[in-house]
């Protein structure tokens, strides 16, 4: 076992931050937060002297002159004190804070802070909209001590020095320590994306800013600023002054100058002298004592060489970000502090040179060695782990050989840094984002505005230029049709061709105004997602969750894109687009109206390739099998793969059969037959028709009139389902059920000692052409019968829900005949989940199993970002991504039942050397044990971990849509490729 597994950490989030709020919780905080932007006072009640003797005195000339001095500032209302409460903060007043206030709860409140800073740039002060102009509510030089004084404490605790040291480098940034309150490239971007919002003809030029800038952006700003005589020239004009005073880089080799006196290690002094000779030598001022800012000299960047910056910058990283110590005393804490804001002034002259890296002559092997300095930097910064690193410079090794086809492929490996940056921040900020998200969706961009004011953004151009570079050699790369913008973030997750409205779901609640045949852009990552025909998302959803298998399973195109490419479909929300993904992953994407005529023949008649992206494809009940009579709950050792499809599920009878092979890894079940479920919904009252034969009517009748015009076919069949799941959930069980039921339990084990999972199996999942995973509901550990007579319901009532509806019952000949069994299923309290797959998904090499793990229970089907690895037949791994999870799902002890969701404890690996040496057992026991599949496809197979022994819940054929092998578009796609091992120049210029 894992031995941080054994502990009680303290830093661990209390479940109340790390739950989610309720619908209620999360109304209540958005009408406080409406009130305080509306109100003069904001979050305030008043103002106060806060004296050193202890006492508090009224707001007057030194008030505090007769109790020992003391500082003013406001104090918070009864209303902003309810709304912190729910873990959401703003108007921050940082002297009224301590260390002691920020480090609870894994640093809960200075991760928020990123968050409530970035709220008060990007929304006008947010909830001070008004109180702005309230004089005296934060003092400026007391705010600056206290940030000084904060961040000295932050930078003397391991865990933001070791995990968390972006959001510390962050920090420095966005509170006034430094250069001052006002963090400019921050300030750069909210108004850019504030003027673009407001007008369509400046989007071009706000994503220019966003994705790739430089100070030539300056004149085109000012230019616009010209034809504006509004609010919004004005805010042109200001956006002018910032970009003037930020690309000025005399700013910052000032601060850095700063540093150098105040640091007193001789190799860190060492490596600043060496960058700000540089400077010196270009003629810039680097000791303005009083860091002036207001008479700056004009910008001259044609002495600076970026790749002298870019190399001196990478030495002094090296060396500042190295060794740094937890320290209780505060002169070593403020040491840390000080080497790290070096870094993130280092981050900052960095974005400046970004453009550069896109535009100068550079060659491969340039490219690759800045490549080199940028990633190591990356990790010393906070952004990438030490496995992380370590694998993108294997991948970089590789690229160097001189071969072609080994540089092409590796580079396009590379491009999983980008998305292991964002995942880390996704991690650190996760727990906080999910409150502010809530009841702010705006709060999703922080990482984006993180990733775009440091050392990504020059990384992230690097490599499209690498990357180009790369796909050119195999034939041409991913096509953005229509779509303007410098940058290509994209990966091919699925393959699939769908063509439908675009549709935003920035929160987990819009994905419930998504409609089938909706392409829908996923800024969260839902556990349930609703059928829709193509999936777009700005983070990776896992190889193997929920979303990824069924996505897999019927063709339905999915791609993992940059922000910089969603910022840039925006404006097509509600237009149609059209998404491919070629088998061989190569993604084309664009407006519907852009694609020329030749490329719209290689895609046929479009509502033909409709409904081939939407995939109808017909499914047929085989109801003659059927024993719905049959009421008795079983053991699982009497359920064979015999009575698949006849009593029970496949499910189910996959899990006895499984028992038999298994017997030590497979935890005992009670078994609720089909014959128990129809007897509880088609009971005929009264003369009445029953629940099932009213349903079933429902049925016939859609599918008569499912393909007429002008009907409402799909509007009465969902009502008759929210009908029938009311009846389920609503009407009383059939005499002698409970006692069946209580006394299937006791078989399982003595009452109240154990929980169960209630797990819904139908007739109509694990099919040869069609899956299900996680189409229906898994009630967690339910311990008391009474939690257990409901779930038994609420499991019963899942097939039957629009979701499910849209994903399956639409392919059905006949959906009259989905029925329901259910597993009561045993809990294991599994400190690791996952799935396993027996292939290598990107290679097909069945020798190989590509292994997904989270921590906690169904961490990986729930959709959270997994640790996947590869493990081939040689012994070796390959490393695909880290664990991120914000939060990871514990099972209590009895008789507390449920989950609780608790913080993720940040493990990596997740999975140890005996985990590892464990599963590669459980896979050779599976090839060995279990018949092969038809046409030998891959198994998926879930597991949980306790104490390094792994458990089977269930193993069922991966399915694979052969659809997308089909397309015209998306052969010729893969066509254009030419893999080869052909001998390319590394001193030759990138394109």
């Amino acid at each position: 076992m894992h031995a941080i597994f054994a502990l009680l950490l303290a830093s661990v989030a209390s479940p109340d931050l790390a739950n989610l709020m309720n619908e209620a919780e999360i109304q209540s905080a958005k009408q406080l937060i409406d009130q305080f932007i509306t109100a003069k006072r904001g979050p305030y009640s008043g103002i106060t002297w806060f004296c050193n003797d202890g006492t508090q005195q009224p707001p007057k000339l030194n008030g505090c002159a007769e109790h020992e001095g003391g500082v003013m500032y406001a104090i918070f209302s009864p209303q902003a004190n309810r709304l912190f409460k729910y873990g959401i903060f703003g108007g921050t007043i940082l002297r009224a804070l301590t260390i002691e206030d920020i480090i609870p709860d894994n640093f809960y409140r200075a991760r928020a802070l990123v968050i409530e800073k970035y709220l008060e740039r990007s929304l006008d002060g947010w909830v001070l909209a008004r109180a702005k102009t309230y004089r005296g509510f934060r003092q400026d030089e007391n705010e600056a001590d206290a940030a000084r004084e904060l961040l000295i404490g932050l930078a003397g605790q391991r865990k933001m020095l070791s995990d968390a040291r972006a959001i510390l480098i962050q920090l420095s940034r966005v509170l006034p320590y430094g250069r001052g309150a006002e963090d400019l490239s921050n300030n750069i971007r909210t108004l850019a994306a504030n003027i673009g919002d407001a007008d369509a003809s400046f989007a071009n030029l706000r994503f220019k800013i966003h994705s790739l800038p430089e100070p030539s952006d300056i004149l085109q700003v000012e230019a616009y600023a010209q034809k504006h005589n509004d609010e919004l020239g004005k805010q042109a004009r200001e956006l002018a002054e910032a970009m003037q005073r930020y690309y000025d880089p005399a700013i910052r080799y000032q601060r850095l100058h700063a540093v150098r006196g105040w640091l007193a290690i001789k190799k860190v002094r060492k490596a600043i002298d060496d960058l700000l000779n540089v400077a010196k030598a270009s003629g810039i001022n680097i000791t303005n004592k009083n860091n002036d800012t207001s008479n700056l000299a004009p910008i001259n960047h044609a002495n600076i060489d970026p790749w002298v910056l870019l190399d001196k910058g990478a030495a002094l990283i090296k060396i500042a970000g190295t060794d740094l110590h937890p320290a209780n005393d505060n002169k070593y804490a403020e040491r840390n502090l000080l080497r790290l804001h070096a870094i993130g002034i280092i981050e900052e002259l960095w974005v400046g040179i970004a453009a550069d890296l896109h535009q100068k002559p550079l060659t491969r092997q340039q490219a690759l060695n800045f490549f080199t300095k940028l990633i190591n930097s990356a990790q010393l910064a906070g952004y990438l782990s030490l496995r992380e690193l370590n694998t993108a410079l294997n991948y970089l090794a590789a690229a160097s050989t001189g071969d072609g086809l080994a540089y092409a492929q590796n580079i396009r490996q590379l491009g999983r840094v980008l998305s292991w940056a964002r995942a880390r921040l996704d991690f650190e900020l996760g727990i906080p984002m999910a409150r502010y998200k809530a009841i702010e969706p705006k709060s999703s961009m922080v990482i984006d505005d993180m990733l775009r004011s440091g050392l990504m953004l020059p990384l992230a151009t690097l490599y499209d230029r690498l990357a180009a570079d790369a796909e050119r050699l195999l034939g041409g790369g991913h096509q953005l049709v229509g779509i303007k913008v410098d940058a290509k973030s994209l990966l091919g997750e699925n393959p699939g061709l769908a063509i439908g409205p675009l549709q935003l779901a920035h929160t987990p609640n819009d994905i419930h105004f998504l409609k089938r045949n909706n392409i829908a852009l996923l800024y969260d990552l839902p556990p349930e997602l609703p059928r829709v025909a193509g999936i777009l998302t700005i983070s990776s959803p896992g190889s193997l969750s929920h979303v990824a298998l069924l996505a897999r399973n019927l063709g339905i195109p999915l791609a993992t894109i940059g922000s910089d490419v969603a910022n840039a479909l925006e404006p097509f929300a509600n237009q149609e687009i059209l998404i491919g993904v070629s088998p061989g992953r190569k993604v084309i994407l664009g407006p519907l109206t852009a694609f020329d005529a030749t490329t719209k023949k290689l895609f046929g008649d479009i509502n033909q390739s409709k409904d081939l992206a939407n995939n109808k494809m017909a499914l047929t009940i085989d109801a003659t099998r059927l024993d719905l009579t049959t009421t008795k709950i079983f053991s699982l050792d009497e359920i064979t793969e015999n009575d698949a499809g006849v009593i029970v599920g496949p499910k189910a009878a996959e899990l006895g059969r499984l028992k038999r092979l298994f017997p030590n890894r497979v935890s005992d079940a009670a078994i609720i037959p089909f014959g128990a479920f129809v007897k509880h919904v088609d009971l005929t009252k009264a003369g009445e028709l029953s629940a099932l034969a009213k349903l079933k009517t429902a049925y016939v009748k859609y599918l008569q009139n499912k393909n007429s015009p002008n009907n409402n076919a799909q509007t009465e069949i969902l009502n008759a389902l929210a009908k029938f799941r009311q009846y389920i959930l609503s009407e009383p069980f059939a005499p002698g059920f409970e006692l069946q039921i209580r006394q299937a339990l006791l078989r399982l084990g003595k009452p109240g000692t154990f929980g169960v999972f209630i797990r819904s199996d139908t007739n109509v999942e694990d099919l040869k052409n069609f899956t299900g995973a996680g189409l229906n509901l898994t009630v967690f550990n339910r311990v008391s019968i009474r939690e257990i007579y409901k779930a038994i319901r609420e499991v019963w009532a899942s097939p039957y829900s629009e979701r499910s509806f849209r994903w399956r019952q639409e392919l059905l000949v006949n959906p009259e005949h989905v029925y329901p069994s259910v597993i009561l299923h045993r809990t294991v309290s599994s400190q690791i989940s996952g799935v396993v797959v027996t292939t290598d998904l990107e290679t097909l090499d069945n020798t190989a199993i590509t292994i997904s793990a989270a921590e906690g229970v169904a961490g990986v089907v729930d959709g959270g970002l997994p640790e996947t690895i590869v493990l081939r037949a040689n012994g070796t791994t390959r490393f695909l991504s880290s664990a991120r999870s914000a939060t990871r799902k514990i099972i209590p002890k009895p008789p507390a039942q449920g989950v609780v969701m608790a913080a993720a404890l940040g493990i990596d690996p997740l999975l140890d050397n005996d985990d590892i040496f464990e599963l590669r057992n459980l896979v050779n026991e599976v090839k060995t044990k279990m018949p092969k599949s038809d046409h030998n496809v891959p198994w998926d197979i879930e597991f949980g971990i306790w104490h390094h022994q792994a458990y089977l819940m269930q193993i069922r054929p991966l399915k694979i849509s052969k659809i997308p092998s089909t397309i015209p578009l998306l052969v010729k796609l893969d066509a254009d490729r030419r893999i080869a091992s052909i001998p390319i120049a590394l001193n030759e210029a990138l394109p």
